[in-house]
């Protein structure tokens, strides 16, 4: 109609999504209160400590993942490979041992 083609297309993708979430942003305003009462329910601090351990945590195992493999790019295309499937076999035991410990505090 417009003779916009492929830019037509991407610009009325984009108002769409922006449509639809509007519209559904509006109706969860009519079933649902999305604002507490009064900021004395929030609970910031119980929050902000376990937030604060987790982003030490990663704070952490990036440091210590970013290291080793300055580390082993140093010493080669070799030492690189060997450290890059070690890596992917601990990302998998950790990723696995973390979905065990949620699926344990259900």
């Amino acid at each position: 109609v417009f003779r916009l083609g492929v830019s037509g297309a991407a610009i009325a993708h984009v108002i769409s999504q922006y449509l639809i979430s509007a519209i559904l942003f509006w109706r969860l305003i009519q079933l649902v209160d999305l604002l507490p009462p009064s900021a004395k329910d929030l609970q910031f601090g119980r929050f902000l400590k376990n937030g604060f351990l987790l982003l030490m945590r990663v704070i952490a195992v990036t440091f210590c993942v970013t290291l080793a493999a300055s580390m082993a790019a140093r010493l080669g295309p070799t030492p690189m490979a060997a450290f890059q499937v070690c890596l992917q076999v601990w990302l998998a035991t950790s990723l696995l041992a973390d979905g065990l410990a949620v699926a344990g505090q259900v």
